[in-house]
């Protein structure tokens, strides 16, 4: 009896042996993975530690067991290795197993042994070429190395398995080379083989493809080799010629001794259609499935293969995310019934609507957009939300490109927050948040603002990644050093609150957010007053504003420029004679004031010039008015040194100056008077 074999090769990751098993369970055929055999023998060889190179080595072959069952199953001598012939190590290595004679040797026997008793799928890199020669049918199948890359690092991640894309992919590029440049037989396309590139197919769609390929040659076949080689079975997939169209009825010829019937029910999934003549005409090429067949009838049905196509046109809905139309059919508890390609999808009821309060019941029996969220074991979940929030999310893309950064708008306020504003402005929603309120402390946001509320924003921030965006009221408010700016100036006389005390001076609050500087030598004109006995925080405080500079937000404030400086006023200066007051005592000197805030020092050397002084206070008493000589005075510097003594030093040199005139004068009148009477005595006697 003749069998029929189809050859399958092609690089790896073109998905061959996920091809070849559909096709093999399509047609009822036995699949060889031939792979899954060579790398059976890969993983042995690696447990056994062996130069993976050297031939000599692989003596264990005539004492391998090797078995592939039809459920998948790979056994060597026993032990499942299913999963582990799938590793990336045997991945990386088959190569150089499969290159060698006598391991292809080994199994090509095996595998041609299979191909001469039954009908088989194989698939494989020279199966058309050398395991197979004379195969019915050779496929070369094959993919962009970006396309199979893409699918082995997926089958690789689902397994929990670290490795990145370019990884695979260059492990790819390696096995391409060793396979197509190794010496016993390379990986080459059979030059009668059929080219398929999978890059943009579905798995199914590629199986779809390689079964017309063999239902079309087959049905050409002599009468004779069909009866050898076909042995039709109910689940098979058929391709025939419509001979016959009623409404109810057409009849198909596949090559049978009778001619396979197909009802209208069993014609199309598609309730709305009325005829079979609908759909088909005589002469028509059709595929179905047998769902009955004896010697005197063959009943047929495209139902399984609607389905199937259907199911495949929305799982590559799913996968480039298509917009769809579908007809809602019943609306149940929790989920809608939508009937697309004749497959009734589920559309969960969050899913209907962005609006949590659209009324589900008016889509009944009306034909919707949707897409398809989930597809899982032929299981197809869809949204109509999800179209809807697309066409929202365009509308928003396009409004928020309309926002430019920098740029101010007027905005609405839609809702308010703990955590700030939510504003609508040209067209678009943003957020103030709390920080870009205002300059000023505010404590609760709802007190400044409700919705509904106008208020002018500028776009301080755009997330391009996540379309939001940032308003700020404050960027458009004066500062509060602007404000301050703008309305106060140098020698302006101010009050404020003593908020924070330093050891250099005292920080004064005179305008929300403002603080200026009451330096400590800017409290009093006098040198011996300190400051930090007047003050405390919380304190009101008259100030005058010396110093501004808002661009460095600095402001110096001061008392004592409040009124005159007396240093200047008080017309002190060295050598004059003053009355002072005695206000206290340091280290045995005197201090003393002249006029307020002008103080100065009366040393105790300079207290009396009778005696010798060794504390002040021993000799003068607190409040005491005393006469002094100013000795020393600095007013640049506050400086001011008095003394006693040189009063009365100098009191007494005028005294003893004055004694020394006026003995003087008592010395020259009594030698004049000599003088004047011996003169006379002389003119006298010469008269005489």
């Amino acid at each position: 009896m003749k069998y029929i074999s189809v050859a399958i090769d092609g690089p790896a990751g073109a998905g061959k042996s996920t091809i070849a098993k559909k096709l093999a369970k399509k047609l009822n055929y036995i699949y060889v993975d031939t792979g899954a055999m060579y790398r059976a023998i890969t993983y042995k060889a690696l447990k056994l530690n062996i130069d993976l190179n050297n031939e000599e080595e692989y003596t264990f072959l005539d004492e391998t067991k090797l078995e592939l069952t039809t459920d998948d199953k790979v056994y060597i001598d026993g032990e499942d290795v299913t999963q582990e012939i799938r590793s990336r190590e045997v991945s990386n290595n088959v190569s150089i197993v499969s290159s060698l004679k006598i391991v292809r040797d080994k199994l090509v026997a095996m595998q041609r042994k299979i191909a001469e008793n039954a009908n088989v799928i194989m698939d494989g890199r020279d199966i058309g070429t050398n395991v197979l020669k004379d195969a019915t049918f050779k496929f070369f199948i094959t993919a962009s190395v970006e396309e199979r890359a893409r699918r082995r690092y997926l089958e690789i991640k689902d397994k929990n398995q670290e490795v990145s894309l370019e990884e695979i992919k260059a492990e790819i590029m390696q096995r391409d080379y060793l396979d197509t440049n190794r010496t016993l037989n390379p990986l080459v396309k059979a030059p009668d083989a059929y080219e398929i590139d999978t890059s943009f197919l579905t798995v199914d769609e590629v199986v779809d493809k390689l079964i017309d390929i063999i239902l079309g040659k087959v049905s050409s076949m002599s009468e004779k080799d069909l009866y050898e080689i076909r042995n039709f079975h109910e689940g098979q997939v058929v391709n025939g010629k419509v001979v016959q169209v009623t409404d109810n009825e057409v009849l198909v010829d596949f090559n049978y001794m009778t001619e396979g019937k197909i009802y209208l029910n069993q014609l199309t999934l598609n309730p709305d259609v009325q005829s079979c003549k609908e759909l088909y005409k005589v002469g028509d090429r059709i595929k179905a499935v047998i769902k009955k067949i004896d010697d005197e009838v063959a009943l047929l049905s495209r139902l399984d293969l609607e389905r199937e196509e259907a199911l495949r046109k929305l799982e590559r809905n799913y996968q480039f995310k298509h917009t769809i139309n579908g007809k809602v059919t019943d609306i149940k508890d929790k989920v809608v019934i939508v009937n697309i390609y004749g497959i009734d999808c589920i559309m969960p009821k969050n899913e209907v609507d962005v609006d949590a309060n659209f009324d589900v019941n008016s889509l009944l029996n009306q034909n919707i957009k949707v897409r398809v969220i989930k597809f899982e074991n032929k299981r197809v979940v869809v949204s109509r939300r999800a179209i809807i929030a697309a066409e929202l999310f365009k509308e928003k893309l396009r409004n928020y490109k309309r926002i430019k950064l920098d740029a101010v708008y007027e905005g609405k306020v839609v809702r308010v927050e703990h955590y700030g504003l939510l504003v609508v402005a040209n067209n678009y929603q943003g957020l103030v948040p709390l920080k870009e309120i205002s300059h000023l402390p505010f404590n609760d946001i709802s007190e400044l603002y409700k919705i509904g509320d106008k208020v002018n924003v500028k776009v301080i921030e755009k997330d391009d990644e996540k379309l939001q965006v940032l308003f700020s009221i404050k960027a458009l408010l004066p500062k509060p050093w602007e404000v301050v700016a703008q309305n106060i100036k140098e020698g302006d006389v101010i009050e404020g609150t003593i908020v924070r005390i330093t050891d250099f001076g005292a920080f004064v609050n005179i305008y929300p957010q403002v603080d200026g500087l009451l330096h400590k030598n800017d409290y009093s004109y006098n040198p011996n007053v300190n400051m930090f006995d007047h003050i405390e925080v919380g304190q009101k405080i008259t100030v005058k504003v010396i110093k501004i500079d808002a661009n460095k937000e600095k402001l110096s404030l001061s008392v004592k420029a409040l009124k005159p400086n007396p240093w200047i006023t008080s017309g002190l200066k060295q050598g004059k004679v003053v009355d002072v007051t005695v206000k206290g005592f340091v280290n045995g000197d005197a201090i003393v004031e002249y006029v307020e805030d002008v103080e100065g020092i009366l040393p105790k050397n300079q207290v009396s010039s009778e005696k010798r002084v060794t504390k002040a206070e021993d000799v003068l008493t607190v409040g005491q008015v005393i006469t002094v000589k100013v000795t020393e005075f600095d007013p640049e510097e506050r400086k001011l040194v008095v003394s006693i003594r040189r009063v009365k030093e100098d009191a007494e040199r005028e005294e003893f100056l004055k004694y020394m005139r006026e003995q003087e004068k008592v010395k020259n009148d009594t030698i004049g008077d000599l003088f004047g009477d011996k003169l006379k005595e002389l003119l006298g006697n010469k008269k005489e």
